[in-house]
């Protein structure tokens, strides 16, 4: 989905303020061709599986993920919405049970 090729920089979560958010590196969502790809926020940080549900007009997208939070094994999904070519909106949720939405602008 060439739509969603790009790294996204992450302004917004619902559970976390920009201090944060940003903790180590400025919070992000890379993804690839292949919807592949890696975020990191706070002291978290994980990559896409590339098993992924597309909607029917390909703009949202729904990845798992696998990672650290905190150097502590992590995995959940991910729902990743397309707002406008500049803009996407989401939510992460932890198998763990802690969720948060997002918006993210275009690196």
């Amino acid at each position: 989905m060439k739509m969603f090729e790009e790294v996204w920089y992450i302004s917004e979560m619902s559970n976390w303020g920009q201090q944060y958010m940003n903790m180590e590196v400025r919070a992000y969502i890379q993804l690839d061709e292949l919807n592949d790809g890696c975020f990191q926020f706070r002291l978290c940080r994980g990559d896409f599986l590339s098993k992924k549900r597309v909607s029917e007009d390909g703009r949202r997208i729904e990845l798992r993920f696998i990672g650290t939070d905190e150097l502590d094994p992590c995995s959940g999904q991910v729902w990743i919405s397309l707002i406008n070519e500049n803009k996407i909106q989401g939510e992460f949720i932890f198998d763990q049970g802690e969720e948060s939405t997002f918006l993210a602008v275009k690196g």
